[in-house]
């Protein structure tokens, strides 16, 4: 279903498809990339970003190129993947209501056990293809994200994010949310191919 959102791209955009990496570049990979390719089950119903972003990401490691991750996105990992399990849990048993998030965390031991081993293995496998992006949470940082942004399209999580790339000087992000497109003065890897489309159609789509 075609989104009815306009998004005004302020971002360079590359589609990542017909990008080559280069040893110098240094990229924060953003949350739902790494959920597509760590989560045993994101890609129940595969799609492009099952392919498309493993396969970049591969190309960034044999060009000896620099993969971040942020500790903020391994928090959001887990909330994804616990909230997907329960889901799954409910469909399978074919309950007649949705089970409290709680309720699941605390009265599912046995359920919860897989989330965790899930975590584990995401986190595991993140840590062994990327670098830890220091975050620095302090008054500064809590101003800067969420007063000196202010008119960024950004959720907290993702604002906080881009505070990560500010204070290490890292302005790419390999990401399939349209969000990040938003936001000037930066770079955004994707291969989602709306936000390619609306990148190249407000002359922000560039070719390296």
């Amino acid at each position: 279903m075609a989104s009815n959102i306009q998004y005004n791209v302020l971002a360079d955009v590359i589609d990542l498809r017909k990008d080559q990496p280069k040893e110098k570049d240094a990229f924060l990979v953003d949350t739902n990339v790494w959920l597509w390719m760590t989560y045993s089950k994101a890609s129940r119903n595969p799609q492009y970003q099952a392919t498309d972003y493993p396969n970049y990401i591969s190309k960034v490691k044999v060009a000896k190129g620099n993969l971040y991750y942020c500790g903020l996105s391994i928090a959001e990992l887990a909330h994804v993947i616990e909230k997907t399990e329960k889901e799954i849990y409910e469909q399978i048993n074919n309950l007649p209501a949705p089970i409290k998030p709680k309720e699941y965390r605390h009265n599912y031991p046995t359920e919860h056990s897989k989330v965790e081993a899930e975590i584990e293995s995401s986190y595991d496998l993140i840590k062994k293809m990327a670098n830890l992006l220091d975050l620095i949470i302090n008054a500064s940082a809590v101003d800067s994200a969420f007063v000196q942004q202010k008119g960024l399209f950004l959720d907290g999580y993702d604002l906080l994010l881009l505070e990560a790339m500010k204070q290490s000087s890292i302005h790419q992000i390999i990401t399939d949310d349209w969000d990040f497109a938003t936001v000037p003065n930066i770079l955004v890897f994707t291969a989602n191919r709306n936000i390619i489309s609306a990148a190249r159609q407000q002359s922000k789509l560039i070719v390296r």
